[in-house]
């Protein structure tokens, strides 16, 4: 990914993180953590194709 696409990723991924917690505290709840299996395979498939 060139700097310019990842730089509207980064500001993409942070507006999204600003609106759930607006969503959590408007329901007075609080955000948990779930690990996806599915998820922690492809990340470590990706850390292998970026080694290779």
């Amino acid at each position: 990914m060139n700097n310019e696409l990842c730089k509207i990723d980064q500001k993409h991924y942070r507006e999204q993180v600003t609106r759930l917690a607006k969503v959590f505290k408007t329901l007075d709840k609080k955000p948990a953590t779930v690990k996806c299996d599915a998820m922690a395979g492809l990340i470590e498939e990706a850390t292998e194709m970026i080694k290779n």
